[in-house]
């Protein structure tokens, strides 16, 4: 009897042992199989961190590019800006002139012609801090009579173009062609170009 419980043990052990055997088989196959799918996972993250990097490269370097891009037009507007003052300025001046010479044209007298007109500037700076530019129109005309030459300048006299008197500078008479020279010169009200525009 004892022959068959040994007989008996042994087999339950090994039965025992091949169970063991096959559960710590089945172990190693799953811990292997786990293993090959985190080196996967892995693999996966690495080679999608690689493409989130060549995206974010492609995208740097097209930002790159617009960047350089922007500040060739920064550098080109700076460039510009002098230019583009300057034509505004030209712009509101011309349009100043304009509505000075519109001015004038409704108040000459019919029997009065202008045959010159010139513009000076003058700088007084009376202080430091405070500078004083006066803008210098001078009128060279002429008239049949006197009378006409007084007209134009009580026309001119305190209008918006010329807040203070315009004053006679010369009258001359031409015996030959019988008509009065004159030279009238007034100081406009704001100055018409590049400082005052």
């Amino acid at each position: 009897m004892i022959d068959i419980n040994l007989i008996t043990r042994r087999r339950e052990q090994r039965l025992r042992a091949a169970k063991y055997l096959r559960v710590s088989m089945l172990a190693a196959l799953l811990f292997v199989c786990a293993l090959c799918l985190t080196g996967i996972y892995f693999v996966w993250s690495v080679y999608r961190i690689k493409a989130d990097i060549r995206e974010v490269d492609s995208e740097f370097r097209k930002y790159r590019t617009d960047a350089r891009k922007f500040e060739a037009y920064e550098k080109k507007i700076k460039e510009l800006e002098p230019k583009i003052e300057l034509l505004t300025s030209a712009q509101q001046s011309e349009t100043h002139w304009c509505a000075l010479l519109t001015f004038l044209s409704e108040r000459i007298p019919e029997s009065v012609w202008l045959s010159d007109l010139t513009s000076s500037r003058q700088t007084l700076q009376p202080s430091e801090k405070k500078k004083i530019e006066k803008h210098i129109v001078t009128f060279v005309g002429g008239s049949v009579n006197q009378r006409t030459i007084g007209d134009l300048i009580r026309n001119l006299n305190y209008s918006p173009f010329f807040p203070t008197p315009l004053e006679l500078h010369k009258t001359n008479w031409d015996h030959q062609k019988h008509v009065f020279s004159f030279e009238i010169a007034g100081q406009l009200a704001k100055p018409i170009g590049s400082g005052g525009r």
